[in-house]
């Protein structure tokens, strides 16, 4: 197959994002014809037909091969994103931004003493923060080259990241501290948990959904609230509406009227930071992820960090 031309593949995913030829060659300030020759022209070189056209007032759909192609187009398109940030910083020396996204407990727990170490030792560099709900939009961030760094749960969707691991961060039951769970202070089983109203994440990515992390689908349907704030979760268990089941750092600082009880059986969530590996060398984001891997070293029984890719 001939290599395709970039811009035929940004039409094709402006197609796909849009629902139609004529909004995607106004977004992209094509004419509709312009945008139908480049798709056109990637058929004919793909061997297959990518679009399905629609006559009506539906929108048009990617055909099987479509979606191959597109999956692969916006990789490229990401890399190619990336390359421009690489160059951005290397016309600026290096010096000037890091940016950085986290989610809320490692915001909470993990990076302000990052920051603080940071900033004695590159008091010229200004740190942009990017705060998710969801590490997923982290990672793509990462990926098409919008963030320097990110703090993350393992394991990592596929993609060109490099990651270290900073610490092993256990689940927890969060109960309020007059009911009759709660007296007993000491590891609790799943089994304690049938039949309970539980409180717990929204929406995650698939590997961390709190009922894929319990090992226990079946918990699920005892889950009356979600949310994704660690602050909201705690105050419900305060209150007894639910017993909020999260990890510990995300249940600190512990409030008076709760009582945090370890979960046993339950593999911990493992939090590290990620960076595109294909990158260029970055003083910058050496000195950060060193002093960041440092932070947790006085959380107790964590392992030494490990360097892995995905």
């Amino acid at each position: 197959m001939p290599l395709p031309e970039i811009r035929s593949l940004v039409a094709l995913a402006e197609i796909a994002r849009t629902g139609s030829f004529s909004a995607a060659a106004e977004s992209l300030g094509y004419t509709q014809s312009a945008i139908s020759q480049q798709i056109r022209r990637l058929e004919r070189q793909a061997g297959h037909r990518l679009v399905e056209r629609s006559s009506g007032p539906r929108p048009i759909a990617m055909t099987p091969a479509g979606e191959v192609m597109l999956r692969h187009g916006e990789a490229i398109a990401a890399r190619l994103t990336s390359a421009a940030a690489d160059l951005a910083a290397l016309r600026a020396g290096k010096i000037g931004t890091l940016r950085v996204g986290c989610f809320e407990s490692a915001g909470a727990q993990l990076l302000p003493a990052a920051l603080s170490a940071f900033a004695r030792e590159w008091p010229q560099v200004r740190v942009d923060l990017v705060e998710a709900e969801d590490d997923a939009e982290l990672l793509n961030l990462v990926e098409a080259g919008e963030l320097d760094v990110a703090y993350v749960v393992l394991p990592l969707s596929s993609g060109p990241f490099e990651c270290v691991e900073l610490l092993e961060d256990p689940y927890v039951a969060v109960l309020a501290k007059d009911v009759p769970l709660a007296k007993d202070p000491g590891p609790m089983t799943l089994d304690q948990l049938r039949g309970q109203p539980l409180a717990s994440y929204a929406q995650m990515r698939a590997p961390h959904a709190i009922e894929q992390r319990l090992g226990r689908p079946e918990l699920g349907a005892q889950i009356v609230l979600r949310s994704h704030r660690s602050s909201t979760l705690v105050g419900l268990a305060e209150q007894n509406a639910a017993i909020a089941v999260m990890s510990y750092l995300s249940a600190l600082p512990a409030r008076d009227g709760v009582t945090i009880r370890p979960l046993v059986g339950v593999a911990p969530r493992i939090i590290g930071l990620v960076w595109h590996r294909d990158r260029l060398p970055n003083p910058i984001l050496r000195a950060f992820t060193g002093l960041a891997s440092a932070v947790p070293q006085r959380w107790q029984g964590l392992p030494s960090p490990r360097r892995f890719t995905s």
